[in-house]
């Protein structure tokens, strides 16, 4: 797929959007200001452009002489704008806002002139901003998907993970996109950023869909470049991956205040976009298949007991709204860790404090 192509595709739309966000607003009046033009002159108001409105003045010149420019109103310059390009002559006499003013009065006693006053009931400046941002907003999500498909590995200096002695570990991150399934694989080094390449671990977590229920199986290669192949062998497992990894992929959360690997925009952009992509596979559960393998997850019913608080399993659940997969206590590393550095719980929930104190004996081993 040719990035550029898509970029330019998105741009388009973002101006399309920007075009649709002014037409609501100039439609702010609904169908009424519609009715009122079609009694008027049998005119429709189409695609909510403001020249169609406006063709119901031409014959009204009258009107047309009350209207003057504002210069600082920018929905008032395009209506100067669009009267002077209708009638051929410049515009001149009462501002605009008495105009408005006047025919809030009732003093305007034309069809068009209530239409006019029922179309301009916005700012002018609120319909800019509103322009404004839909086109920001929507030049922000080609920037993500551009940075999505680009296939290049991203570097960064885990703010999770730590070595034994407390020492930074480095993560090399790339993301594969096939017909059949997704593959997130990593180069991780526990020996600094400048590990020699046999220092490095080679991991990869599988997520498939089947029927709309999502799963994730996890392997551990030889070391090697982050690069793809249904053929490669998995080795012995030298960590169980699940007690990170409840629900599958997790959010990359890099130290952008690390003085060891100092990361781009375009990386950063790269990262945000391929949390969205995390975000959006909802409940990802263990392969069925890989669920009792030795080394994957912690066996027995201590480290698999559950977590029980309220709160928490609103999301961590195997099913329903939210899911998330449930957590056991072979996550609570995981779980110190995001309610630690504020991740848990997340914006809009909140823990009583008798949940604080279950959830503090949960991770303590009681």
């Amino acid at each position: 797929m040719n990035i550029k192509n898509i970029l330019k595709g998105l741009l388009l739309t973002g101006l399309f959007l920007g075009s649709t966000a002014h037409a609501s607003y100039v439609c702010q009046a609904g169908k009424e200001a519609k009715l009122v033009i079609q009694k008027a002159e049998g005119e429709c108001l189409k695609a909510g452009f403001l020249h169609q409105a406006l063709l119901v003045l031409k014959d009204h010149e009258q009107l047309c002489a009350k209207l003057v420019e504002n210069k600082s109103d920018f929905f008032g310059k395009n209506l100067v704008y669009s009267l002077q390009n209708l009638s051929g002559e410049e515009v001149t006499s009462v501002t605009i806002s008495k105009f408005l003013k006047q025919c809030g009065r009732g003093s305007c006693d034309t069809s068009a002139g209530m239409s006019i006053s029922a179309l301009l009931k916005l700012p002018g400046q609120e319909i800019f901003l509103i322009r404004s941002f839909t086109l920001f907003l929507a030049f922000c999500i080609a920037l993500l998907i551009v940075a999505f498909y680009d296939n290049q590995e991203v570097t960064i200096q885990s703010d999770e993970s730590k070595t034994f002695n407390g020492n930074p570990v480095f993560n090399k991150i790339k993301y594969f996109r096939f017909n059949d399934k997704d593959v997130w694989m990593m180069n991780q080094s526990h020996h600094g950023k400048n590990a020699a390449k046999m220092n490095w671990d080679r991991l990869a977590i599988v997520v498939k869909s089947t029927e709309g229920l999502k799963t994730a199986q996890f392997y551990q290669l030889e070391p090697g470049p982050l690069q793809w192949s249904d053929d490669l062998k998995p080795i012995a497992n030298k960590v169980a991956c699940y007690i990170c990894h409840a629900n599958g992929p997790r959010f990359i959360r890099p130290n952008f205040k690390s003085v060891f690997n100092e990361s781009s925009l375009w990386e950063r952009l790269k990262i945000t976009a391929w949390n969205f992509k995390i975000k959006s596979y909802g409940r990802v559960s263990l392969d069925q298949e890989q669920g009792d393998m030795k080394g994957l997850k912690f066996q027995g019913p201590y480290a698999n007991e559950e977590l029980k608080v309220a709160t928490c399993v609103l999301c961590h659940k195997e099913q329903g709204f939210l899911a998330r997969g449930k957590l056991l206590r072979q996550h609570t590393p995981t779980m110190k860790y995001m309610l630690e550095s504020g991740s848990m719980p997340p914006v809009a929930f909140r823990l009583s404090s008798a949940e604080k104190d279950e959830l503090e004996k949960f991770i303590l081993g009681f």
